[in-house]
């Protein structure tokens, strides 16, 4: 924009861009004409939108290059809290479900309410296209980056194969709330989960645990405490596992393979058997893990 400014071609792109802000051909004269500045001696004189008289214009120009920073790092915006709250206050019944809703769900939203929805209003199929081939590639990449580290960080290892891409793409984001209904099925309360985000799906695994140790407890078997140890303590590990403060992305791996799985051998019976069937899915997978689970060094 600068180089334009200075004389330059100014790019189709970014005058189609410019002009999706209402900057068009005599707005761009005034901000040419406008005092620029430069960061470093000697170096391009950028434009500096206080030395723009004209205010609309100002806002204009500061307008979209607050907006394109969003499209380049994607956060939610007004429009998406507005879809996930829906008029509802925070510290209220109703506004705590509608936010319990929301976890996990704000940036696919963004993803589908932004970039989605830019390429829907381009004219011509080619621009649609070339719009979603470009961010697919730079989203498959940086996914492929994310995926990658997700999985060293849990002690595996994984081959560049059909299965890591179709992971690798969802991570990336561009999928939205539709990756996320897909995979759904894989997880432990399927589409309710999906629903109901990490406050429904905490609360069940709660439940869960107290109302089978007290069915346990309810029979007064003579054998009460094996049956507990065996059905109920698992379960206990896992909660523990999941409420347990300071699983940062560097301690995450240490303190699964030094203490929670220690304490999983300890009280499953089921470990070692459903440790074999892991195996063997991420075989399937192309993969194995660098540290192996329940071994205290790699």
């Amino acid at each position: 924009m600068s180089k334009a400014a200075d004389g330059g071609k100014l790019n189709k792109n970014l005058k189609a861009a410019m002009l999706r802000y209402g900057i068009d051909d005599a707005t761009w004269d005034v901000i040419k004409r406008s005092k620029r500045y430069a960061p470093q001696k000697g170096g391009m004189k950028l434009i500096d939108p206080q030395n723009i008289d004209d205010i609309e214009i100002r806002k204009k120009i500061v307008g979209m290059i607050h907006s394109e920073t969003q499209f380049a790092v994607p956060e939610p915006n007004a429009r998406v809290r507005a879809m996930i709250h829906q008029g509802s206050r925070g510290g209220t019944l109703g506004g705590e479900f509608a936010r319990a809703f929301g976890q996990l769900k704000t940036f696919p939203l963004t993803m589908m309410t932004m970039h989605w929805a830019r390429a829907a209003n381009m004219g011509g199929g080619a621009s649609k296209l070339g719009y979603f081939a470009s961010l697919a590639a730079g989203t498959l990449v940086m996914g492929a980056l994310a995926q990658l580290s997700y999985d060293k960080l849990r002690g595996r290892d994984r081959e560049m194969n059909m299965a890591f891409m179709i992971d690798a793409f969802d991570r990336g984001g561009l999928p939205g709330m539709f990756g996320d209904f897909v995979n759904s099925s894989d997880r432990k309360y399927g589409l309710l989960g999906f629903a109901g985000g990490p406050l429904l799906t905490d609360t069940a695994d709660v439940l869960a645990f107290a109302f089978g140790t007290a069915k346990e407890v309810a029979k007064l078997e003579s054998n009460l405490q094996r049956r507990v140890m065996e059905k109920n303590m698992p379960q206990a590990v896992k909660l523990f596992e999941n409420f347990t403060p300071g699983k940062l992305w560097y301690t995450r791996l240490i303190l699964d393979r030094l203490i929670f799985d220690q304490f999983k051998k300890a009280t499953d019976p089921k470990w070692h058997s459903k440790q074999k069937r892991m195996r063997k899915k991420y075989r399937e997978q192309g993969s194995q893990h660098w540290w192996e689970p329940g071994n205290r060094l790699p």
